[in-house]
Order: structure tokens, then sequence, then C-alpha cells
């Protein structure tokens, strides 16, 4: 049997497929969220994040350093060497962190700045070394300007249709426009792709709708994006979903939403079927303004029903429950930030339409520590605890999968017994499984892109990239 293997499509393995990059959270008031046994465990860390935050792992889910945008923490709690990132400047709302493209040790953090500065807001960039200070990271660059125009606080990231380049994406403040920044294994392009579209920010107090969130859904598809305007001024708010092409970075198809005012969390849920939105009263305050979590059914695609679909999951007071950022868990679930509550409310089954989603207010107790307006902001997927961390079994021979790149019909070849067959897409979703001897899996109606398929044999389990033409 002939046996190639293409060790070119083998490079970005450890990101794509152990995604265990999102396995710690730091955040609050010296948090940290341990995922690796798929249940949460509450500990402790140095952050200190009024809301954005960010934290990365490495491929084994151990903690690499986190941030609060302003400065740098290692994972043994101590500040990075050239880890202050320009005092009390960084944005509130969300900074990310990701990795660069065919590398293992080298992450890019990005950062915008806050909306009370009177100019200057920048998109800036900052670069973290792993191998350097004993294996705890440097920061051997930073406040690297990505953009001349002010952006607001929101960014947020995905993976490219490639399956190894990332997108960065934030929003112009002021305009309507969105700005998709490619990271590929050169670094991070310095011309955006600018899609000019959608609503445009109305300047109010203090530029408060420059906060908010600007997310993702976990398959790439989606952005969603608020903007957390003043309180009784409703042109100053925004809540609008569009369409995003991840080969491209263009961004289309805004579909404005009804909001409550003052939005700020959202994310999908892990089926990309659901929104979740939360909003945060700021300005003036009076006991008739409440806080809402909500959610919207989208997956109809149409912007009637999408707006009919609105379901109120839980409002209060807005002094005793001030929400803050969602994130979906490597667990499945969804976290919401509370400020200044010893609990993050958790939802528990964030695929299913209305209260079924069963939102507990006190889902996650923290231990008596307390948590802020953010949690753990990086790129979400379906679910991270998945078959696909298993490495591969260096001991499997003649096994061949063929021809790939394909456009219809694969033929998986081995002298031994194969127990099993499934395809993943890169977010972790099942769109193929056989149990039991296969040879041919017929893929023509699946769309064109990288997936990972995953073979059981008797000898262990393997794994290649599969490339759907």
């Amino acid at each position: 049997m002939n046996k190639i293997f293409t060790f070119l499509f083998l490079l970005p393995y450890t990101f794509l497929l152990s995604q265990n990059y999102g396995n710690n959270w730091c955040f609050g008031n010296g948090l940290r969220i341990d995922f690796n046994d798929c249940s949460p465990q509450v500990l402790n860390s140095s952050n200190s994040g009024t809301e954005g935050c960010s934290a990365i792992s490495n491929s084994e889910g151990q903690l690499l350093f986190y941030t609060n945008s302003n400065y740098v923490w290692d994972n043994s709690d101590n500040v990075m060497p050239n880890g202050s990132l320009g005092g009390n400047l960084g944005t509130h709302s969300q900074v990310i962190i990701i990795p660069k493209p065919f590398t293992s040790n080298t992450y890019f953090i990005i950062t915008t700045q806050r909306q009370d500065l009177p100019s200057n807001r920048k998109l800036q960039y900052h670069e973290v070394d792993m191998t350097l200070n004993g294996g705890l990271g440097d920061v051997v660059l930073k406040n690297v300007e990505l953009y001349s125009n002010n952006t607001t606080e929101q960014v947020a990231a995905t993976y490219h249709n490639n399956g190894s380049d990332l997108w960065v994406v934030t929003h112009e403040y002021g305009s309507n426009k969105y700005l998709a920044f490619l990271v590929t294994s050169a670094g991070i392009s310095t011309v955006p792709v600018v899609s000019t579209i959608g609503s445009s920010h109305i300047p109010c107090w203090s530029n408060s709708n420059a906060r908010g969130n600007i997310k993702f859904s976990p398959d790439g598809s989606k952005i969603v994006f608020n903007a957390n305007g003043e309180n009784g001024f409703d042109d100053s708010n925004i809540l609008e979903i569009l369409d995003f092409d991840n080969s491209t970075g263009m961004i289309s198809n805004p579909i404005k939403l009804p909001f409550y005012g003052n939005e700020y969390g959202l994310t999908f849920s892990p089926d990309n079927n659901i929104l979740y939105c939360t909003t945060w009263v700021t300005g003036s305050v009076t006991p008739a303004d409440s806080n809402f979590l909500y959610q919207f059914d989208i997956s109809s695609n149409d912007s009637t029903l999408i707006a009919d679909s609105r379901t109120l999951l839980h409002g209060g007071y807005c002094l005793d429950n001030q929400f803050g950022t969602m994130n979906i868990g490597p667990d499945g679930k969804i976290y919401v930030a509370k400020h200044d509550h010893e609990y993050l409310g958790v939802i528990n089954a964030p695929n299913t339409s209305g209260t079924a989603c069963e939102y507990i207010d006190t889902g996650l107790y923290l231990n008596g520590a307390t948590s802020n307006f953010g949690l753990n902001n990086t790129i979400e997927y379906q679910n991270y605890c998945s078959t696909l961390y298993i490495q591969n079994n260096s001991s499997i021979a003649n096994l061949q999968i063929s021809p790939n790149p394909t456009s219809s019909v694969i033929r998986v070849e081995y002298d031994k017994t194969i127990d099993g067959v499934t395809i993943y897409t890169l977010n972790g979703e099942v769109c193929f499984s056989n149990q039991g001897s296969i040879d041919t899996v017929d893929i023509s109606l699946l769309q064109s892109g990288v997936y990972i398929i995953l073979i059981d044999t008797n000898q262990g389990q393997y794994r290649e990239r599969l490339i759907k033409m």
C-alpha cells in the first residue's frame, strides 16, 4: 500500500483538534474556573477584570496566560515581563487572545481602548512568545496600532474557512463600518476587509455605546453586534445580526432586532440556532429600570420570525442583578456574568428555545468570590469536551484516506479492523458517523470546506484533516 501522508495538513492540528484553549477562564475579582474535567472547578487568579478578560490554554488544557487588556499574567499569576500594556487605557468590554497560525508558542492579544477616552481609541495588538522566561512567556511586542480611526470596545475572532488562518473583527465608532483583519502565519494584516453595512453609532453620553459585545456564531457563519446605548435614548442603542463570509471576511444581510435598551452581553447557542442577549443599564438609574436576559430563535433567518421569537428568561431591578457578558463553556452550557455576585447564571440547555433552556440564576457558586461584568472571551465552539482531544496512535500503519481533497467519495483503506468512522466540522459538530466496518464514505452532500475525519480501529484512533472541494 502506498503510505502517503500530507504533513502540511497536520501542522495546525494542535490548536484545531485539541480545542482545550478555552479550558481556563480568568475573570472578575481574582477568579479562575478550570473546566478540564468538563465540570467547572472554581479557583483563584490574580486577575482584576471589571469587564473584558481573556485567557488561553495549551493543547493539554494547561493555563498559559491571561489578561484584562491592561496587564498580562503568566500561569503563576505573576505579571509577565513587559506585561503592562499601557496603564488603565484598555477596553472595558472585550479583549481576546488568539494563536499565530502554524505556531505553537506565539500568541496575539487584541485590545481596544476605553470608550471614555477623549480621542484615539485604537485597536492594538501585542505578541507573546511562550518560549521565553523559562516557558512562562514574555510580551515581545506591544501596543502596535492596527487601525488609525476610533473603534468600539468590541472585538471577536473566528477561523478562516481554510481551517488554519483567523479573522479578527471589530467596528469603527461613529460609522457603520465593520473591520475584518486576516491573521496568517505571516502575522496580522494591517489592511482590513471593510464592510459598510448596518447601523451607525450615534454619539451619546461619554460614548457609552462604544461598549457592548460582538460575537461570532460557533460555525463562523453569523456575527452579532450591539451598542450599550444611553439609558432612555433609543437611537444610541444597536442590536443586529449579520452574515459573515469566513472565506472573504465580508459581512452582509443585516437584521435589526428589537431591544430593551442598554444591550451588552451576547452569545449564540452551541448549535448556532439561538441568540442570547443581556442588558446592563447604565447612566441615570431608576427603580423602573431593569436588566434583562433573553433569547431569539434565529434558525429561520427571517427577520419577522426572529423578532417574534424573543423570549424573556430573567429580568430584575438593575441594582440587584446587573448582567454582563455570556460565554459557551467547554461543557456546552452558557455562563452569564453578574456584577458583584457570588454566582454565575447558567443556561443548562442552550440549544432549546424558550424557557425550556433552563436558565438558573444561581447556577454556579463562586466560593464566596464575586464576578464582574466580564467573562473569558475566546473563539467559541460547540463543545470542547470531545473525542477530538484523543491523540493519534502513532503505531497505526497501513491506513490511508483517499482522495483528499475530494468532492464526493473517500476510500478508507486499512489492512486491520475498522470499528467506525466519524467526520466533524472544525467546530466539533458531528456531520457523519458510522459505527462499524466501512471502506467508503460519500461526502458529496457536505458543504465545501475543511473537516476532521476520525477513524476508530482495533489499534487505536487515527485522525486527519479532510478537504471537501
